[in-house]
């Protein structure tokens, strides 16, 4: 491969291998970052940039200058992974040994750490500078902080803090040659009083150099930017590489202006957009113009360490760069980092505000959603499952294992341990005499003593032992109560407790009363089904209502009113002719009496299922007979169509056929009243297209949809999908994949070729 300069208005053409020279060199500087101050952070693989282990010794900061060892991976040792990743020791600098070997560290690595680092491409380093004018620089044997200048050297000085001493700078290595080459692609041009400015971006027209119109510029039109202008003559253009330019906004893409010849824009054109450079960062920019075919020059944007934006946001540890896809920038953001993760541990927080960090820590109670009240959680089932809500709904109750399951149930008996039921447990009086029968409760279960007075709500008298011979041993009286009162020696009946008794069979008797002890003047009052032998007519007097509705009048003389008698009042087959003011219908001059049939009126009645009445001659009415095996059915289409029309088509005798051409329709010719053959009167489809398709569903009432074939005119038209039965039988369905025939009339006043224009008809042969 030969790198030759370009003279001045000489075309440019630049080999493949070439070109991939330029861009493998402009990748190397990709790996770079201008700024010195920030501290590095772990980023994607970069071309120029691989992962060192610091042998060194000692911990080493970042742009610190170490020297090449040894692969970490041996091909001896493990073939695939040697293949698959490269990997050095970084030593201590020996400036024999390392001369052209050498690496910059891209981020601070601790002895004995892997981290990355620079082998090629443009970095800042620190310089000893002997004196400004020195363009090369070393290294220098155990020294890591620094490049010593001179006239000799692995890289190249492309920029250095003015003065000597400790400085900064920034470097290309290896230097140049077969080592590395380098990484801008500059053409020095020769244009009298071009005018051009710095950043004017320029386009080579295949004559001459000049300002850059997004209207014509090709998607393979080499481009360039004014990087230099040693005079009003001359000018040097960056075709790739790296250019300093005011006034341009930090990590920034710039396309060619659309509206401006020449002129840079941040934003991206919505067509034919052409990315030109990216400013990184103070004045620095990467200029990537060239041939948009295969150089990249088309690129939809830049992906690589410029879009890494660590100023405005400074990474702290364990961040990661994320993409902001509003600021279109790789941008440092914390991430969990748990490898491996923590067993039995959840992701959980933030614990410090609404944007820290969340970690890995053990489940609390805190941590469970909201349950109802008088619930646990647990796993209520008999076998592996989720806990769940498991919600105490019933008061009493306690949470057992029973039958294998949990439960919320009463304590059973079988629960109870022997002798845990004291005194104090039981309720006075809760044991009743059935309670004490031997076979319920023996005495093993009961505590000696546990069943006292109290506990005894009743007792049958022929358990009780010990009992007086008499009782009561002497003569007493006792109180009264219930209906009576007193005491046992003086009894009276209380106010008010004389009453009825009914009995089970619902029957009520009066036992308490004599019979007759109720007389007129006891009772206050007596309702009326009580009363018996009461007399017939009440009032006793005669009397009359009158009467409103159907029938009006009085009770003793009713009619019925005007207008009353109507159809649902009147019985089937009630009314007879003799019933009948005029017992005929009068049609013409003819009367036609109840029952006798009225077919005579027509000259062919109806008489099959499918019969048709049509129109005739003078206005009299013609019988079209029905063809069982093969009725005509008529339908339309929604487009105008909803009744039937007449559509004269006598057999072909008004069709005149005269060497007929490719794509000619029939056309009804008005003056000779016969349908010819003619050009269409539209592009793609005439007046009268006629299509043929298929009933594919009935989908509802007597609406069918169709589908047409082949599809006409095409796609883009919305054409008839659907049609209406208006004859026939519509309680019977079309067979669906039943034949159809369709054809348009072109409505007047259109000439376009949408269904909307047309007025349609379809013909479908079908069985009834």
């Amino acid at each position: 491969m030969t790198l030759a300069k370009v003279s001045a208005g000489q075309p440019m053409r630049m080999t493949a291998e070439t070109f991939n020279a330029f861009v493998d060199a402009a990748s190397a500087y990709q790996a770079s970052r201008t700024s010195r101050q920030a501290e590095g952070g772990a980023t994607l693989p970069t071309a120029g940039i691989v992962p060192v282990r610091n042998d060194s010794g000692e911990d080493q900061d970042r742009f610190a200058v170490l020297g090449l060892g040894d692969p970490l991976i041996l091909p001896s040792e493990n073939p695939q992974a040697f293949q698959e990743r490269v990997a050095f020791r970084a030593v201590a600098p020996d400036e024999d040994l390392h001369a052209n070997r050498f690496c910059i560290l891209q981020e601070p690595i601790a002895a004995g750490a892997v981290g990355r680092a620079m082998v090629a491409g443009v970095t800042p380093v620190g310089l000893n500078v002997s004196a400004e004018d020195e363009e090369l620089a070393k290294v220098v044997t155990d020294e890591t902080g620094t490049l010593t200048t001179g006239t000799e050297g692995g890289a190249r000085i492309l920029w250095m803090e003015p003065g000597t001493g400790p400085r900064w700078g920034i470097v290309q290595f290896p230097a140049g040659g077969a080592g590395g080459g380098s990484p801008n692609l500059v053409l020095e041009v020769a244009a009298s009083n071009h005018g051009w400015m710095l950043g004017d971006v320029l386009r080579w027209s295949g004559s001459a150099w000049v300002l850059a119109d997004a209207g014509v510029v090709g998607a393979t039109d080499t481009l360039g930017v004014v990087g230099k202008i040693p005079d009003d003559n001359t000018a040097l253009l960056v075709l790739w590489g790296i250019c300093c330019l005011e006034g341009l906004t930090d990590h920034t893409d710039y396309w060619l202006d659309p509206g401006i010849p020449g002129g840079l824009t941040p934003v991206k054109p919505s067509e034919n957009a052409r990315l030109v450079l990216h400013h990184a960062k103070t004045r620095l920019c990467v200029v990537r113009a060239g041939g948009a075919g295969s150089g990249g020059g088309g690129a939809e944007r830049f992906a690589d360490l410029t879009d890494v934006d660590v100023t405005s946001t400074p990474p702290t540890d364990q961040q990661a760069a994320l993409w902001d896809a509003t600021a279109e920038r790789w941008k440092p953001k914390d991430v969990v980092v748990a490898d491996p993760v923590p067993a039995h541990q959840v992701l959980a927080g933030p614990t410090s505000g609404a944007d820290a960090k969340p970690d890995f820590r053990d489940l609390a109670v805190g941590d469970l959603a909201e349950q109802a009240g008088t619930s646990v959680v647990a796993n209520s089932t008999g076998g592996s499952a989720r806990p769940t809500a498991f919600a105490a709904d019933t008061d009493g109750t306690a949470l057992l294992r029973l039958n294998g399951v949990l439960r919320w149930a009463q304590i059973p008996t079988a629960a109870l341990e022997d002798h845990a039921v004291t005194s104090d447990k039981l309720a006075d009086g809760s044991v009743s005499e059935p309670k004490l029968q031997r076979d319920a409760v023996s005495t093993l279960t009961i505590r000696d003593g546990a069943v006292t007075d109290a506990k005894i709500a009743s007792v049958a008298w022929g358990k009780v032992t010990g009992k007086p011979s008499t009782y009561p041993p002497s003569y007493h009286e006792h109180p009264l109560d219930g209906d009576l009162s007193g005491w046992t020696n003086a009894a009276q009946i209380k106010p008010g407790v004389v009453g009825t008794l009914e009995l089970e069979d619902g029957s009520v008797v009066t036992i308490k009363i004599a019979d007759g002890a109720v007389t007129d003047q006891k009772i206050g009052s007596l309702n009326w089904t009580k009363l018996f032998n009461k007399p017939l007519k009440y009032p006793p007097e005669d009397h009359v209502h009158n009467l409103y509705g159907d029938i009006i009048g009085t009770t003793d003389a009713s009619w019925i009113a005007d207008n009353a008698v109507v159809t649902q009042t009147i019985a089937d087959g009630a009314v007879t002719n003799v019933k009948l003011q005029k017992d005929f219908l009068r049609i013409g001059t003819t009367d036609w009496h109840l029952g006798e049939t009225v077919t005579g009126i027509m000259t062919n009645p109806m008489t099959g299922v499918g019969d048709l009445i049509t129109g005739g001659t003078a206005g009299a009415p013609t019988r079209i007979p029905a063809n069982q095996g093969g009725t005509l059915q008529i339908l339309t289409s929604k487009n105008s169509i909803t009744s039937l029309v007449q559509h004269t088509m006598d057999l072909m005798e008004d069709v005149t056929i005269a060497t007929p051409a490719d794509g000619q329709v029939l056309t009804f010719e008005a003056s000779s009243s016969q349908w010819k053959n003619k050009a269409p009167a539209n592009a793609g489809h005439g007046q009268h297209p006629a299509m043929v398709g298929k009933i594919t569903s009935k989908s509802s009432g007597n609406t069918y949809s169709i589908t047409l074939y082949p599809e006409y005119p095409s796609l883009a038209v919305a054409w008839i999908i659907s049609c209406t039965q208006l004859q026939g039988d519509t309680t019977k369905t079309i067979p669906a994949n039943t034949w159809t025939i369709a054809c348009g009339v072109l409505k007047a006043g259109q000439a376009g070729t949408a269904a909307a224009h047309y007025d349609f008809f379809i013909q479908v042969p079908v069985w009834m």
